[in-house]
């Protein structure tokens, strides 16, 4: 299986606000699946970047070419049948202290699945040297 950490923190921050990436940010995430190809992936969005789990889901949805649509304001469907939403959560990140922390459950998409992602997370190789800490999913 295929596993990719996608943080968009870069792209918020320096692209958009024009700013250095703070050190120490949080944001939300959702966890997504592509069954047909076995690819799991948490997206990472900080807090300004993204109101709502949905805005996230919406976004990567833009960038993999994933049809889908709004079902409220808090809700975006997918309508691809090989992808799903499996959850989501919080993350705080702390750069100098190399600590990422996956905590909590969206209100649209339920708890994320602690289906060994801490590891998933450190085999990826995106994080080295960071304790990943996974709690209240």
């Amino acid at each position: 299986m295929h596993f990719e950490l996608i943080d968009y923190s870069a792209l918020y921050f320096k692209s958009i606000k024009k700013i250095d990436v703070p050190r120490r940010r949080i944001g939300k995430f959702v966890q997504m699946f592509n069954e047909a190809e076995k690819k799991e992936y948490v997206i990472l969005s900080p807090k300004e970047f993204s109101v709502y789990h949905a805005n996230i889901v919406e976004r990567f949805c833009i960038v993999q070419e994933i049809a889908g649509v709004y079902s409220s304001k808090d809700y975006f469907t997918v309508h691809e049948f090989d992808w799903s939403v499996i959850g989501g959560g919080f993350w705080v990140i702390d750069q100098d202290k190399k600590i990422l922390e996956l905590y909590g459950a969206s209100k649209g998409y339920g708890p994320f699945a602690d289906n060994g992602i801490k590891g998933k997370i450190l085999r990826s190789g995106l994080l080295p040297g960071y304790s990943i800490i996974v709690t209240g999913s």
